[in-house]
């Protein structure tokens, strides 16, 4: 049996480990007129076309059961790309996926989720602190939070997860619904088969 699978087993919650893949998608659009004189804009503008800048439209970490490859990720992206809701003029698209870790929780915007195997909410509480206990906390106001991604030594950014009293849940998927005790085990989040703390 494969080792990875036998440890993501009910049977042993306590120690949980799943690939995670950061995915980006960018490229260069058209600085709105009223910015064109702002610094951020200019400092990525393109070298030829200065009226354009590049944006990240997709940067977010995806944690998967099993690993399912770079070539799979790559496409899965391209079609979440493709099928967006607001089409965007732009040019010189990218995609890039990379492999960072294997881990059980995976960082997305303010929010750290698992899967879903059974744990009870004293053992997802436990489970995540040891997991911040063992990373290497980079704590710096400003600091980019996909740093971590793009450079090991930088550290792991919790964005605020390392203060405990940050920790909550939601009553429902909406963004905007009541905060409840962590963990949050949401209509959202039991569709996904995950557990999340928001941060």
């Amino acid at each position: 049996m494969d080792m990875q699978k036998q440890n993501n087993t009910v049977a042993d919650k306590t120690l949980q480990k799943y690939p995670i893949y950061s995915r980006s998608v960018s490229c260069y659009e058209k600085i709105p007129e009223d910015k064109l004189n702002d610094e951020w804009y200019i400092g990525r503008s393109h070298p030829e076309h200065e009226e354009y800048f590049l944006n990240y439209h997709m940067y977010y970490n995806q944690m998967y059961r099993e690993d399912p490859g770079e070539e799979f990720v790559l496409q899965e992206l391209k079609e979440v790309w493709a099928n967006r809701q607001k089409p965007i003029d732009c040019f010189d698209v990218k995609f890039e996926v990379k492999k960072i870790d294997e881990e059980e929780w995976c960082l997305t915007w303010f929010a750290h989720y698992t899967f879903d195997i059974g744990q009870s909410d004293e053992e997802v509480l436990r489970s995540f602190e040891d997991f911040l206990l063992r990373k290497k906390i980079h704590i710096s106001y400003g600091y980019d939070p996909y740093s971590s991604i793009l450079n090991d030594d930088s550290g792991y950014c919790a964005m605020g997860a390392e203060d405990r009293w940050r920790w909550k849940g939601r009553k429902t998927a909406d963004c905007n619904s009541e905060l409840v005790d962590p963990p949050c085990r949401c209509n959202g989040c039991k569709e996904r088969g995950i557990i999340t703390i928001q941060h």
